[in-house]
């Protein structure tokens, strides 16, 4: 018969330590690095009975500790590194995915290729900079409020990238795509067309996270609801107010539509109850296109009657 398989996981019943002095959490993390110095990375040992040595040397006995301690408080161990690694791939992802977006929204819109990837790459700088403040400046307030860095929190600065992201990605594609003369024209228009909308986004998930006070857990009131208000209040905050005063003092480096791309325009008014259709703001070009010109030898009451048709049409087509 082969011979049995060397053992690889050994349990000695009975076996308790007690730990005495941990009152917060930097004696929890003493506790257990000092712990796995002695079972995770300890050296070889060399077991000895009465009558000596063994012939064998043993390798390093790899034991671990377990119980309340190292289940709840491991975490904070590499919670840091863990934070920085997700957020700078999370980061990444956003702004690679904001690149191909803006690229390709820009060809569609009948940008050259060169052009398109001026002005994505542009947009991304300006998205980068608003994950990177948003995340750094939530991080920082949670600090200051006294929230311990936890499972939660880094939840919480992973959703700043989220939402970030969200308000900067659509604000610059409408800032590019404008076709406005000014810097100033163009931030207008974009935040005309984007301002109410990312004003309902934001008090829709402030409303449902308002609803965490009403919570009689005590853990949800301290490490819950601290993370998400601040990192939706500060999202919302740099993505429509300091992300707009960013695109129009940091203009010069982002490209104009090219003459013959397809840009945004402002649509035509209706007009006021009271106000002649004659009167109304109709583009004089689109109304002599879409009517036929009258001979240059017609008597006054075609004229007349010419005149009342082209009324009509331009009434019917408001």
């Amino acid at each position: 018969p082969p011979p049995p398989s060397p053992c690889r996981f050994a349990q000695v019943g009975g076996a308790f330590t007690y730990a005495l002095g941990l009152r917060d959490t930097e004696d929890y993390l003493d506790r257990i690095r000092s712990t796995r110095d002695k079972c995770d990375y300890s050296g070889a040992i060399e077991p000895v009975r009465s009558g000596g040595a063994y012939d064998l040397p043993v390798g390093p006995l790899h034991c671990f500790m377990d119980g309340v301690a190292y289940d709840y408080w491991e975490q904070y161990l590499t919670v840091e590194d863990f934070l920085r690694m997700t957020i700078l791939y999370a980061s990444l992802a956003a702004v690679a995915v904001a690149l191909a977006f803006l690229v390709t929204e820009l060809l569609s819109l009948g940008w050259g290729f060169a052009a398109a990837l001026q002005g994505a790459a542009a947009g991304a700088v300006f998205i980068a900079s608003t994950i990177s403040a948003s995340v750094v400046t939530v991080v920082g307030l949670l600090g200051w409020a006294g929230v311990p860095l936890s499972g939660l929190t880094a939840m919480s600065s992973l959703m700043a990238v989220g939402y970030a992201t969200e308000f900067a990605v659509h604000i610059t594609h409408h800032f590019i795509a404008n076709g406005a003369s000014t810097a100033r024209e163009r931030v207008d228009a974009a935040m005309s067309s984007l301002f109410v909308p990312t004003l309902l986004a934001f008090l829709s998930s402030l409303i449902g996270i308002l609803l965490l006070c009403a919570s009689r857990f005590g853990f949800v009131l301290s490490y819950v609801f601290p993370p998400l208000i601040i990192c939706v209040c500060i999202t919302y905050l740099y993505g429509v107010y300091t992300l707009p005063v960013m695109l129009q003092a940091l203009h010069a480096i982002v490209p104009r539509p090219p003459s013959s791309a397809t840009t945004e325009t402002a649509q035509v008014p209706l007009p006021t109850p009271g106000q002649s259709p004659k009167n109304s703001p109709v583009p004089e070009t689109a109304a002599a296109s879409d009517s036929d010109p009258a001979p240059s030898a017609a008597s006054d009451g075609e004229s007349e009657a010419g005149g009342a048709a082209l009324t009509d049409q331009t009434t019917n087509r408001i």
